[in-house]
């Protein structure tokens, strides 16, 4: 069984973050070998399903309605979660990936690659029955950010977690984390 990563972020003024923790399981798909592979392995486990694939993205936003799941298909990247371009550099933090990582980022917690290699390829699920997701980007007045929050907040729990299935990993994790009021 992969331990998974958890890394904790504070909400800043643009940002509403979330106190659920982002999820990394590093390597847990260093197996596949193409980008069906990939979807095929995040969707057999049940609950998740994918959204699209797309080489590195560089412009910062937060998906406020669902949270989401990446599976590095192939070459690296350095994420920069949790800030946004009108933040302060030491908000957020920066967690570098590479082929075969899975990351699942709470609702409400801003990404986007800051460095990519040429050949950086992911590929983006969603939990099931989750709605259309909504990109909120930094362009645009922030007054909202509260709101976002409160949505973000509402957002169900996934019922499975992408590698370990129904009601484990993640799902335990984040069940745990809410039931505790933390």
């Amino acid at each position: 069984m992969i331990q998974p990563e958890l890394h904790y972020l504070e909400e800043t003024p643009w940002v509403p973050n979330s106190k659920l923790p982002i999820v990394v399981y590093r390597g847990a798909l260093a197996h596949c070998e193409n980008e069906d592979a990939v979807k095929e392995a995040l969707e057999a486990n049940g609950g998740w399903k994918k959204g699209g694939a797309w080489n590195a993205w560089f412009k910062a936003h937060f998906h406020p309605n669902a949270h989401e799941c990446y599976g590095v298909v192939q070459g690296t990247s350095e994420l920069s979660l949790g800030r946004s371009p009108l933040d302060p550099p030491e908000k957020g933090m920066s967690l570098k990936v590479d082929r075969g990582d899975v990351i699942v980022l709470p609702a409400g917690v801003s990404h986007c690659s800051s460095t990519a290699s040429s050949d950086y390829r992911f590929v983006v699920l969603f939990p099931t029955g989750a709605p259309r997701w909504v990109s909120v980007w930094f362009d645009q007045p922030m007054e909202t950010v509260s709101d976002y929050k409160i949505q973000s907040q509402k957002v169900s729990l996934p019922s499975h977690d992408p590698i370990y299935g129904e009601g484990a990993g993640l799902v335990e994790t984040w069940s745990k984390l809410l039931a505790s009021g933390k």
